[in-house]
C-alpha cells in the first residue's frame, strides 16, 4: 500500500465528464505538500464519490491512499501517468 501524509496546497473544482460508454465521470485534482525534511508537492486525481464528497481544506494535514496508472494514448506512442488517491483520512 502507498501512502503519504501531507498539507493540503491546492484543491481543484469537481469536474464532470461522461465516459465513451456514456456513463458519468466526476474528477478532482489536489496538491498535496509532503511533510519530511525536503517536502515535495505531489497532485492527486480524486474520482466519482470521492471527489464530490471531498471536503478538505488548504493548509489541513491529510494522509492519502494512493495507487499509480498509465494510460496510453490511441496510437501507443505515448504514456500519461496518473497518480489516484483512493482514500484521504483528515
Amino acid at each position: 500500500m502507498n501512502t503519504f501524509t501531507g498539507i493540503i496546497d491546492k484543491v481543484g473544482e469537481a469536474e464532470q465528464f461522461t465516459t465513451q460508454d456514456g456513463r458519468p465521470f466526476t474528477r478532482r485534482r489536489v496538491v498535496i505538500k509532503t511533510v519530511e525534511e525536503y517536502p515535495q508537492s505531489m497532485e492527486v486525481t480524486l474520482s466519482n464519490d470521492l471527489a464530490t464528497s471531498f471536503n478538505g481544506q488548504v493548509g489541513q494535514q491529510v494522509t492519502a491512499y494512493i495507487k499509480f496508472k498509465t494510460h496510453p494514448n490511441k496510437d501507443n506512442t505515448a504514456l500519461f501517468n496518473d497518480i489516484q488517491a483512493w482514500r484521504i483520512d483528515y
